[in-house]
């Protein structure tokens, strides 16, 4: 956005006015990206994970989004279980820990733990592959998130 300001009480009042206008299209702009960031990053994370956890958003405030997921499952369907527990790749803690075995010791019954597999609706169980459907999620905003907001901010 370019302004020209000439000195003289008109044309400072048609800044004024702009800069107004272009303020309530900003935050107006800013909670539309955020809205439509959070609904697509919660359809492609559910996507993901399926059955295995239910995801969803919400705006806790203006400025803010918050994706998640909640069910049974949610922390294996993220990152997985058992030999094939994914690392965590996000730049917080995730509420619990995460690496092989950790549902066992943790939570379950120790078997995969101690013995390096475990049993489950009469099956035997050695890995649970991730689905990783917060991580896709985080990865289509980081890489969305510009192009978005270009396409629904006005200035």
């Amino acid at each position: 956005m370019k302004l020209n300001v000439v000195l003289s009480t008109e044309s400072i009042n048609a800044a004024i006015h702009r800069l107004r206008e272009a303020k309530d299209n900003l935050r107006w702009g800013l909670d539309e990206t955020l809205g439509i960031l959070a609904k697509d990053g919660a359809m492609i994370a559910q996507e993901a994970d399926g059955s295995m956890a239910t995801v969803s958003s919400y705006r806790p405030d203006e400025n803010s989004a918050v994706i998640v997921a909640t069910g049974d499952a949610p922390v294996i369907a993220e990152f997985g279980a058992g030999d094939a527990t994914m690392p965590v790749m996000f730049e917080n803690y995730p509420g619990v820990d995460v690496y092989p075995g950790s549902y066992s010791e943790q939570v379950g019954s120790h078997e995969y733990a101690e013995t390096g597999k475990w049993h489950f609706g009469g099956k035997t169980y050695q890995a649970i592959e991730p689905r990783g459907g917060m991580l896709n999620a985080k990865v289509y905003i980081q890489d969305n998130a510009a192009e978005i907001a270009k396409e629904v901010i006005r200035l």
